[in-house]
């Protein structure tokens, strides 16, 4: 089963996913290409975690997983593979 992936910022590939948790409970930003969008998520045991942001009206889902070290946050057909927070890293994992 997927383990939820710590608050934190989680940066790579020139997008930045900033998560804050309460439970199972997701909230935070994403920003790409100089724009930051509002995100919303919650955590499954099953599905991992996954939600929605919205821009310019148009609604996008995401999820994200936590494997070998690096977050891998997905949403529109793309992957992209983010680092971990430097607090959540365990130390054997380079930055």
């Amino acid at each position: 089963a997927p383990e939820p992936p710590p608050a934190g910022t989680f940066t790579g590939e020139g997008l930045t996913l900033k998560l804050d948790r309460r439970g199972d409970t997701y909230t935070g930003s994403v920003s790409l290409e100089g724009n930051t969008y509002p995100l919303a998520g919650t955590f499954d045991a099953a599905k991992g975690l996954s939600g929605n942001f919205s821009v310019a009206g148009a609604d996008y889902s995401w999820s994200a997983v936590v494997e070998a070290g690096v977050l891998k946050f997905r949403t529109g057909g793309a992957e992209y593979k983010l680092a971990m927070p430097a607090a959540a890293r365990p130390a054997s994992v380079p930055a």
